[in-house]
């Protein structure tokens, strides 16, 4: 069989379905593959599109000899994602890709360039809403899955697969997944910079009470559209002690033109 080859498949939007097909490519060999996306917010709402996956080290054999230096990430970088590719104990590989966003406007077009046009993630968006004395945050957006592997491919893939979307027929791939049904998983996470409040379609950790995620196991065949929404709002104090400033000042010039008025009187 012929692997992936890495300067077909890893410019923006084909890294996140190239992972997943290598993924289904070594599912004969109950490899896992895990792909976690995380959207970190910043108050200003600027923040960070993140792609992590992790490959056994049964999947990382499967790139080859040197399975770092089989995953080219050039394009990516050049389309301003920082990308790092390394070896991780137990002898799998790891892949980190990330892309900060300027302002809420621009998220959709960060996710879109990871996810790719037929991708999982589809129409994520991030309002802001600042007030005197609050903020407020709203996140959300599709995972939208058709319950094959094959919709992390596509027609360069394929060629680089042997003519099969994922490197395997069919059938091959139906055994696989039965066997090993957790094998290719996406988990995608998401970090507000204030107290979540509300959650659908994803959990809140107890732990971090700013973030929330959601995992799917991929190639199940089950059709999949999971609608995410996070909301999270914050109360700022620096209004409450301006306010109470703003009260002290105006008592004490009062008192101080009282004091005045007075001793004008007793002359």
């Amino acid at each position: 069989m012929s692997w992936l080859r890495a300067d077909r498949v890893t410019r923006p939007g084909r890294l996140f379905g190239a992972a997943l097909a290598v993924g289904a490519s070594a599912l004969l060999s109950a490899c896992q593959v895990d792909t976690t996306v995380r959207i970190a917010v910043e108050d200003n709402g600027s923040g960070t599109v993140a792609l992590r996956t992790v490959l056994d080290a049964e999947a990382a054999n499967e790139l080859g000899a040197d399975p770092v230096a089989a995953i080219s990430v050039d394009d990516l970088r050049n389309a301003g994602w920082e990308v790092s590719v390394r070896r991780v104990e137990g002898g799998g590989v790891q892949v980190d890709a990330s892309k900060p966003f300027s302002n809420p406007r621009r998220l959709g077009s960060v996710i879109d360039e990871l996810s790719g046009p037929a991708g999982p993630l589809r129409d994520w968006s991030l309002s802001v809403d600042s007030g005197f004395a609050t903020a407020s945050y709203r996140l959300g957006g599709t995972v939208e899955l058709t319950g094959s592997l094959d919709q992390f491919s596509d027609a360069e893939v394929a060629a680089a697969l042997d003519g099969f979307a994922t490197g395997r027929s069919p059938d091959e791939l139906a055994a696989a997944l039965a066997a090993h049904p957790d094998g290719v998983t996406l988990r995608v996470e998401t970090e507000l910079p204030a107290e979540i409040t509300a959650a659908t379609g994803a959990d809140r950790s107890d732990d971090e009470p700013e973030t929330a995620s959601a995992r799917w196991v991929l190639g199940d065949g089950k059709p999949t559209t999971a609608h995410v929404r996070v909301d999270a709002s914050e109360r700022s104090q620096t209004p409450v002690v301006w306010m109470a400033g703003g009260a002290v000042a105006v008592l004490v010039a009062v008192a101080v033109a009282l004091s005045g008025r007075g001793r004008r009187r007793r002359r």
